[in-house]
């Protein structure tokens, strides 16, 4: 028994491992240089909404309060601000 474990033992010590060399892997490489050349463009144009409305008072003035903020939706016939004009009575619109 004792000289199957020694056995074992020196089995075991004795193998040596396999080292395996890396594998070369190939690349290409390029050199690189300043450029002119721009990636991507440019255009000009304008930005419209796709239903909009024109707002305007029947009376001149300036503007007390705004009920609604921009971008919010609203409806036929809601009071959007109030106008302090000229004459002595406040227009709303």
């Amino acid at each position: 028994m004792v000289a199957l474990a020694i056995g074992i033992f020196l089995a075991s010590c004795s193998k040596k491992e396999v080292m395996r060399a890396p594998s070369v892997v190939n690349v290409k490489t390029m050199r690189v240089s300043p450029s002119s050349h721009v990636v991507g463009k440019s255009y000009m144009g304008k930005i419209e909404e796709q239903d909009g409305a024109n707002v305007s008072f029947d009376v001149t003035g300036n503007v007390k309060r705004v009920y609604v903020e921009e971008g919010q939706f609203v409806k036929r016939g809601q009071v959007l601000a109030d106008v302090i004009s000229c004459a002595p009575s406040t227009s709303t619109i």
